[in-house]
């Protein structure tokens, strides 16, 4: 079980969240609550500002990943499945979601509230794809929230079980994903700052980028 990880950079915090590749019960619950104590742990009242990276999130169950993140979400719904007529699959977080998510739902046993709402710097690249990009659309939309790097793999689609006459099961794309406003996505995500990922000196340029954003949206 690969968790996430925190840190803090000047007066921001990090949280870098991987993909998550499990159904276990035990491991969604370990996940999410590991996420959101790390948050809990990083606030402070000198905190500025939260950097999101998810870089290296190459998507798998995305119910840890929301839950462990929803200390950072102002709305229960974040987006949304949308079906091939036009049928449409809400995501997002607490009691607003759990009976669409069905045996995935997850929740954090005392979840952390943040006091005060600050900027969000959100990270992603071409690594960043399926249940990434589900958390990378949760973003849009969100209150003083801004994206860095470069496109994501592009997998903004959801899977279909269809049992096939032998008793075995096909997985296929069936719904594409659209954020909280309705917007359908095709293809890669583009952030909303395009910043070359290149290595510079004291961090990388995709970090460097958002804590300048930051500072400015601090001031």
């Amino acid at each position: 079980l690969v968790l996430s990880t925190a840190q803090r950079i000047e007066d921001y915090a990090v949280v870098s969240v991987p993909g998550f590749h499990s159904n276990d019960a035990t491991h969604k619950t370990a996940f999410a609550e590991t996420l959101q104590r790390q948050i809990g742990q990083l606030y402070d009242d000198a905190l500025a500002g939260w950097i999101v990276d998810l870089r290296n999130n190459d998507g798998g169950n995305m119910a840890p990943m929301l839950a462990g993140l929803e200390p950072l979400f102002d709305s229960d719904t974040l987006g949304f499945l949308i079906g091939v007529e036009g049928e449409a699959e809400a995501w997002g977080r607490g009691e607003a979601i759990r009976e669409s998510a069905g045996e995935d739902y997850v929740a954090v046993d005392d979840p952390v509230v943040l006091p005060r709402s600050l900027p969000i710097a959100v990270l992603y690249g071409p690594r960043t794809g399926s249940s990434g990009e589900i958390v990378i659309l949760s973003f849009v939309g969100n209150p003083r929230s801004r994206s860095f790097g470069a496109p994501s793999m592009g997998l903004t689609t959801g899977n279909g079980e269809f049992e096939l006459p032998d008793g075995s099961y096909m997985y296929m794309a069936s719904t594409r994903m659209a954020d909280r406003s309705g917007r359908v996505y095709e293809g890669p995500v583009t952030p909303d700052s395009v910043v070359e990922a290149t290595a510079v000196a004291g961090g990388d340029a995709v970090m460097n980028a958002a804590v300048d954003w930051l500072r400015d949206a601090g001031e």
